[in-house]
């Protein structure tokens, strides 16, 4: 089925450079908060990525550093201002000095989009996946907007702005498939940046009890159907953190998918692995 719309540390210095991506920039002064133990409004770290690219546990392991709460869920706000209203409302609830949140995750309606003038002061975290994987992903769980255009060009538009890595000091681009490598350094680096504490114990994921979604009390301790996809995302999240991917043994995707994906070049230009996975997948019938 074809859609063209949606359906409705103490401060300590560091390098000038981060291998992260985030280049050229210095510790900006928004960190100066994190010596206080008391702080009028905490700092709002937003989630931005397409769905199914890793948003949620990566919502999820942010949350987990020290003075930083998870609002669970997803902001349900329409624009930016309502979303930094909707998270210190958030906030507010959990006393803490960090929120970390996530919006919608439909991806970017413009490559730039997270640099606009109405985020300058909330630090944003992009994330994206093979879309690929994506894309499978989005069939597994039978969503109704697997072969919707708009969400296509969202998905582009944020592989376009971590490929592209505009130095912005509130600004940090990292790939699904690097949260997982050299003992998570990738991650590290993000929270070290950002002057948040913790422990290892926050990559220690399995069986946390975990809430991904605002509607579910429980979640399963049994892996769950992926068409049910809450509980089944709240199952993920419960699970030793690890690339899923790495167990795919079978890819299948729709053949609108297919062919947005061959000779994307925007796409292969993060996802040079993107023709080869396609040459593999199975055709959804």
């Amino acid at each position: 089925m074809s859609h063209s719309k949606e359906p409705k540390r103490s401060r300590k210095s560091l390098p000038t450079t981060l291998v992260l991506g985030k280049a050229k920039c210095a510790r900006s002064e928004y960190v100066e908060r994190v010596t206080s133990t008391t702080v009028s409004e905490p700092v709002i770290i937003m989630i931005l990525g397409s769905s199914h690219s890793g948003t949620t546990i990566l919502k999820s392991i942010i949350g987990r550093s020290q003075r930083c709460s998870e609002a669970v869920g997803e902001l349900r706000s329409s624009n930016i201002s309502d979303y930094i209203l909707e998270a210190k409302q958030a906030s507010k609830e959990l006393k803490c000095d960090y929120i970390v949140v996530k919006r919608p995750p439909s991806g970017l309606s413009l490559p730039r989009e997270h640099l606009s003038s109405g985020w300058k002061k909330v630090i944003r975290i992009l994330i994206t996946r093979n879309p690929v994987m994506i894309c499978n992903s989005w069939n597994e769980r039978r969503v109704p907007y697997r072969n919707c255009t708009t969400r296509f060009k969202r998905l582009e538009n944020i592989v376009a702005a971590i490929t592209a890595r505009e130095d912005d000091p509130r600004t940090y681009y990292i790939r699904y498939e690097d949260l997982f490598n050299n003992n998570f350094l990738k991650i590290r680096e993000i929270i070290d940046d950002i002057g948040l504490k913790y422990d290892d114990s926050i990559f220690d994921t399995k069986d946390r009890g975990v809430i991904s979604h605002r509607n579910l009390k429980v979640n399963s301790r049994s892996r769950p159907d992926p068409i049910d996809h809450e509980l089944y995302r709240t199952w993920q999240i419960n699970q030793p953190f690890k690339n899923f991917d790495d167990d795919r043994t079978e890819l299948i995707l729709t053949s609108k998918q297919k062919e947005w994906l061959t000779g994307n070049s925007i796409l292969e230009q993060l996802y040079p692995s993107i023709p080869e996975l396609l040459q593999s997948a199975k055709t959804l019938r």
